[in-house]
């Protein structure tokens, strides 16, 4: 079963999964279902997958054919009949397919309707999702999201399209139904509980942290000491170390905040100005957490490249209110972290990152639960007393970012890769395909959705994630 793109399924006794063949998962075993002999040329692969019952399943590959299972048998669509994605809609449970000429229809259990014509833009369109056949949402090249709606006759082309560069972090409030996500360039995201928009941040700097308490109360920092926030009239520039480059913010409430950049800068905000509080090192801080006003942790470090074979370098320091203290220092060797030459040599590799960063992330839920991920050796567990490190994650290679919610944690990083540990066990919950994203950040509610964000703009939700683990 090699060269698969994508997969479906019905219930858990109906489950295709397609690529150069057509497979399918009976609640014990797979089975090729299909033979593609007078369908498609050697070597060319199925592409997109969708149904609307174990009874009634399409399978496409547009430059080839399209095929049909009724429950029976495979069968043949018409000749000329290309099929270019397939994709549900949600309200009433059909499929819904974009052929190649750029026009949507709608598979009812009996036949294919026209939906609308779209423009000439369809033809870059990557992937669809629908809630009806009046709210049509697309993405594809250039980094474009469209939203189609106003009914089957109109063509009136797109309502919405956004064009999103790289997104670094991202945070909301406890309810989740205020979420900000922060980028290069000045770009600032909001989802208002319905909707992402943009927001006008007045400044043209790489924003790379932001932290949420309540819609009045939005903290984002960046390069060239940029600081802004976000209070009931909007976002402002709220000051500017210019010599610093923020990389991290967190914050208590409105009057008792933190920043962290390059060069093992640190600042605090005591309601009226921020200060420095200048730690012991010089190492490069990307992160800051604290479960109160007098036990707040910074963490950092570096890829030492010029070792044989390369060591990671961690540094995390704890500020106890008046100063810092517990001062803890980890060097990761591939012979610790558990990883092929060839695997640690790709993550630690100068020519491979702009950057040369350690410990990039940091979360906790109370002074004695906090987490660090490493950019190539696992992670870091704070139980109160100690650090523990934790070589188990799956698929860490160039980790980003992390956060979770009691013992649940996510970790997210380059090629869409994602861990998740509950229950003591680590699983990979990576996302696969030929262009998969780098992801900069995680963040979840309480009782809401898990966000990622990362390059080109990528939004990814969870909706399950908080149940019924977060």
């Amino acid at each position: 079963m090699s060269g698969l793109k994508t997969i479906w399924g019905s219930d858990p006794e109906h489950v295709w999964a397609v690529g150069k063949q057509i497979y399918r998962w009976d609640g014990s075993a797979w089975t090729r279902v299909y033979d593609n002999a007078g369908c498609m040329k050697k070597g060319v692969s199925w592409t997109d997958i969708q149904g609307r019952g174990s009874d009634d399943v399409w399978v496409t590959n547009y430059v080839e054919c399209t095929v049909h299972w009724d429950g029976h048998e495979w069968q043949q669509a018409p000749d000329g009949q290309k099929l270019r994605r397939l994709f549900a809609i949600r309200d009433s449970g059909d499929v819904g397919a974009l052929q190649s000429d750029g026009q949507l229809i709608n598979w009812d259990g009996g036949s294919w309707h026209a939906i609308r014509q779209l423009d000439d833009s369809a033809l870059s369109i990557k992937s669809v999702w629908a809630k009806g056949s009046d709210e049509i949402w697309s993405v594809g090249e250039g980094e474009k999201i469209k939203r189609w709606e106003n009914g089957a006759s109109s063509n009136e082309g797109p309502v919405t399209a956004l064009t999103w560069g790289s997104l670094n972090d991202v945070h909301g409030t406890q309810r989740g139904d205020d979420v900000w996500a922060v980028g290069d360039d000045g770009l600032v995201v909001h989802f208002d509980g319905d909707v992402w928009k943009q927001e006008p941040a007045h400044t043209s700097a790489d924003l790379m942290g932001v932290w949420a308490q309540a819609a009045n109360n939005v903290w984002a920092v960046g390069a060239s000491g940029t600081i802004l926030r976000r209070d009931a009239k909007g976002w402002s520039v709220f000051d500017s170390v210019p010599d610093e480059q923020f990389t991290a913010v967190w914050a208590i409430d409105g009057s008792d905040a933190w920043a962290v950049g390059l060069g093992g800068a640190a600042f605090h905000f005591d309601g009226t100005r921020w200060q420095p509080r200048t730690p012991p090192t010089e190492q490069n801080l990307l992160g800051v957490w604290g479960a109160g006003s007098g036990d707040v942790w910074v963490v950092g470090g570096s890829i030492q490249t010029d070792a044989d074979p390369a060591v990671e370098t961690l540094e995390l320091l704890h500020w106890n209110g008046s100063a810092w203290v517990d001062e803890s220092q980890f060097s990761i060797t591939r012979e610790l972290a558990k990883l092929s030459d060839n695997d640690w040599d790709f993550c630690t590799g100068a020519d491979r990152f702009s950057d040369s960063f350690g410990a990039v992330a940091i979360w906790g839920t109370n002074a004695s639960n906090v987490w660090v991920t490493a950019r190539c050796g696992g992670v870091l567990h704070w139980n109160g007393s100690e650090w523990q490190h934790d070589v188990g994650v799956p698929n860490d290679r160039d980790a980003r970012g992390i956060w979770g919610n009691g013992d649940s944690v996510w970790v997210v990083g380059n090629w869409g890769r994602i861990a998740h540990f509950h229950d003591g066990l680590w699983q990979d919950a990576s996302i696969t395909g030929s262009s998969t994203p780098r992801l900069n950040a995680v963040w979840g509610s309480t009782n809401g959705p898990l966000w990622a964000v990362g390059a080109d703009g990528t939004i990814l939700v969870n909706r399950l994630a908080s149940s019924p683990t977060p």
